[in-house]
């Protein structure tokens, strides 16, 4: 039998498709630079990813370059010179949470937003945030929420 070909296995309506030996891995999930930030549809950086740069401002997540990222963002990496400020409503309002990349004294990564719940929220960001920034280190974030 060719180890190069695929087996298939069909059974109950489920079908198993192993990886052909001479197919490409998956790719690795991507890192930001250091004025840059990903945010993942999945917890541990998986799933799909929206690149963002220092600037960027996304007031509807339901319309971003890459489609609706409204109530999706569930784990994210931030670049050195970044923070990224996700909020509970569309606009920039409601609840605010800033999470600065490594050269602000952090560590820049964040695989389970659903587990990072500061003191003054009642509730975590998790597959909630309807809004966005991404701001340079430095930047005032009590400024930047109401």
């Amino acid at each position: 039998m060719n180890t190069h070909r695929a087996l298939v296995v069909c059974a109950a309506l489920i079908c198993l498709v192993p990886a052909r030996a001479d197919e490409p891995a998956a790719p690795a999930p991507r890192e930001p630079g250091p004025d840059e930030a990903v945010v993942f549809e999945d917890v541990t950086f998986g799933g799909a990813s929206l690149l963002l740069k220092v600037g960027d401002e996304l007031p509807n997540l339901t319309k971003t370059p890459e489609g609706n990222w409204d109530q999706r963002i569930s784990s994210l990496k931030v670049g050195a010179d970044a923070i990224v400020v996700l909020y509970s409503w569309f606009d920039f309002g409601n609840v605010c949470l800033g999470l600065p990349g490594t050269g602000t004294g952090g560590s820049g990564r964040f695989a389970d937003l659903s587990r990072i719940k500061p003191k003054n929220l009642r509730f975590h960001l998790g597959d909630r945030a309807r809004s966005l920034r991404v701001v340079a280190k430095g930047a005032d974030i009590s400024k930047l929420c109401r």
